[in-house]
């Protein structure tokens, strides 16, 4: 069957111009952000992807190239087995009219000047809908399915809270009717209470309209909870991928490990059994040499990690690492 969406060795970069004074003098130079280093994802019709990493891992360049918000530098994009890389004009917007996003904060991404009618109402006409009764009588309608009064139809995003606000903005990528949503961190801004309702709301449109999902998180938390697969990245690279269960229950990579043993627990813990990952994410600006993560592995094999980037290794059909405690495969830098 062909993937939903294809993500195939995408690289990003993004260009950091020097300042014109500090090249008058010869004390700078432009240099390059790596952001994504050759990634390769696929994403099935009707199944939820958890793409998880910390910050600066490269989770939401990837979801905005995966839905061409970004351009890539090289790689292809697919979208139901068509390369849709170089798409613009109204073969764009027909593209991203099934390929929605919402994003982190919903009261920045919520025009504060408009109603809810004004911005689901923009929606609707894009998916054809121009009378203006027939668009009222559907805002309400999805305003209703997603727990919120009718009488918000009229409201502005700053009367109502963040999770209402959130609930707008998942109506406002419904209201196309896409078949792949990208949600970048939903839920990270929300009360823990909000946020399982809010999960549990897209699980539920997830069934009820066919839905696929691309959801950018970095609470492992959440993720278990709404993934059927996981996606973990570090420094713009796949670090590992597998179904949900297999992942949280025999994960491979020491970045993965590390990971799911910072997830705070309820219960009280004796000392020594929390394995913290210590240092910070190495800058895209100069991505260490060798393997991504080994100026922070505490499982590293000397000096064969820090000179070569460990290739990947596919253990079974559905989990895939890049390790050299998993495989001998030595990444082509070419």
């Amino acid at each position: 069957m062909t993937p939903l969406l294809t993500i195939e060795n995408i690289t990003k970069h993004f260009l950091l111009p020097s300042s014109l004074f500090g090249r008058l003098l010869g004390l700078q130079r432009d240099r390059m952000v790596h952001a994504i280093n050759r990634v390769t994802l696929e994403l099935n019709e009707n199944e939820t992807l958890g793409l998880v990493g910390e910050s600066g891992s490269g989770k939401s360049t990837l979801g905005r190239v995966g839905t061409l918000l970004l351009r890539p530098t090289s790689g292809r994009v697919l979208f139901q087995g068509e390369d849709i890389s170089n798409a613009d004009g109204r073969r764009l917007r027909n593209i991203r009219q099934q390929m929605q996003v919402i994003f982190q904060n919903p009261y920045s991404s919520l025009n504060p000047r408009k109603t809810i009618r004004q911005i689901v109402g923009v929606a609707l006409k894009m998916r054809g809908i121009r009378d203006l009764k027939a668009r009222e009588a559907e805002i309400k309608n999805l305003l209703r399915r997603v727990s919120l009064p009718e009488r918000f139809i009229d409201a502005y995003p700053h009367q109502l809270s963040g999770g209402q606000r959130q609930r707008v903005s998942i109506i406002r990528a419904l209201a196309v009717q896409p078949k792949l949503i990208v949600a970048d961190e939903p839920v990270s801004a929300l009360d823990v209470s909000v946020q399982a309702q809010i999960i549990r709301l897209m699980d539920d449109l997830k069934k009820e309209f066919g839905l696929t999902y691309l959801f950018i998180a970095h609470d492992l938390r959440v993720v278990y909870h709404i993934s059927d697969r996981v996606a973990v990245m570090y420094l713009g690279r796949l670090a590992e991928v597998a179904e949900t269960e297999e992942l949280y229950r025999t994960p491979m990579h020491p970045y993965t490990r590390a990971l799911l043993a910072a997830i705070p627990k309820l219960e009280r813990t004796g000392a020594g059994e929390r394995s913290v990952l210590t240092g910070t994410v190495p800058s895209p600006l100069e991505p260490p040499r060798g393997c991504f993560f080994h100026t922070r592995c505490p499982e590293k094999l000397g000096p064969r990690c820090e000179q070569a980037a460990p290739g990947w290794t596919q253990l079974n059909p559905t989990h895939g690492v890049a390790c050299f405690q998993c495989g001998e495969a030595v990444m082509d830098e070419a």
